[in-house]
């Protein structure tokens, strides 16, 4: 039924073929679907426009009311070893041991939207960019590094190439071990709903993300002189991480520079000053690789988006 470039092409139509068979005898099982079909199309805002909606309200209200139309909640029946779970709340999201889930079945006419995966870590993660293509580089001022001072305030700037248009996404960008954050709140780019900065990475959802490049940066310091892992930014669709993007993992750098007199470290829970003599034997090493969500049946989450507005 969907086709076309334009949001909503084949509503008109669908509308039509639904008066038709509704003047027929012995197609209710078609016109359920059709109604299933339609208030899938419903989005948090409504249909498309006033008119779109004033229309399919007209043409499917009075059966929904009439009680003709045998609509039946999704539901998901899980059997496991222990027994059957029946799932009528969504989103719902469960993690099964091995062997644990044995049977999935769906009940009721709406879709219910399922991934199953299984996470683990990946010390020798490889580029990944048939979705999202990253690279990051490090800039400071208007050049590119790649070894750093102790003591610098440089910019990890990510460019992100997005292959196709995507909707709830998320962006993680691994912070080395040698640095830490110069700024917070800064650095918001195209199309950002939400950034989080944690102790070892920052995190930028997108509620939808078109096709197209950006590039998203992360203020930092380099704080401890060594040589450390940088671990590749990543991309993933937040409903099914299965479909990601993933950068280059790298080695960089952080030299130590003799006339820096301090350092004046801001870190998420407290800020410290440390001086160079105390630093000059600090090596620190980051944790190498990242992690990788593989399209298995140990770790399952469901969810139904649409459950809740029907």
């Amino acid at each position: 039924m969907e086709s076309g470039k334009r949001r909503y092409p084949d509503i008109p139509a669908t509308l039509t073929a639904y008066q038709i068979l509704a003047d027929m005898e012995g197609q209710e099982a078609k016109l359920d679907k059709m109604e299933a079909w339609l208030l899938k199309q419903r989005k948090p805002t409504g249909w498309n426009n006033t008119y779109y909606t004033s229309q399919i309200l007209e043409t499917i209200l009075g059966r929904l009311l009439d009680g003709g139309s045998e609509f039946e909640a999704p539901q998901l029946l899980a059997y496991t070893s222990t027994g059957v779970d029946t799932i009528r709340v969504f989103p719902y999201e469960r993690m099964f041991l091995p062997g644990q889930l044995q049977q999935l079945v769906h009940r009721g006419q709406t879709p219910i939207y399922t991934t199953a995966y299984q996470t683990r870590w990946d010390t020798l993660p490889q580029v990944a960019d048939s979705l999202f293509a990253l690279q990051s580089y490090w800039i400071h001022q208007k050049d590119t590094l790649t070894t750093l001072e102790a003591g610098q305030k440089i910019k990890l700037s990510v460019r992100v190439e997005v292959k196709k248009d995507a909707e709830y996404v998320l962006l993680e960008i691994p912070i080395p071990a040698g640095c830490s954050y110069s700024e917070h709140g800064l650095g918001k780019g195209p199309y950002e709903a939400y950034r989080e900065q944690k102790r070892d990475r920052v995190g930028i959802c997108f509620k939808r993300l078109p096709k197209g490049t950006y590039f998203y940066d992360v203020f930092l310091q380099a704080r401890f002189p060594g040589t450390y892992t940088i671990n590749p930014p990543k991309m993933e669709l937040m409903y099914f991480p299965t479909k990601n993007g993933r950068g280059e993992m790298d080695i960089g750098m952080v030299a130590y520079e003799s006339n820096i007199n301090e350092i004046i470290g801001y870190h998420p829970y407290f800020s410290y000053k440390m001086r160079p003599h105390l630093m000059s034997n600090l090596s620190i090493s980051s944790l190498a690789g990242t992690l990788s969500h593989l399209d298995l049946l140990h770790d399952l989450s469901f969810f139904c988006p649409y459950a809740q507005q029907i």
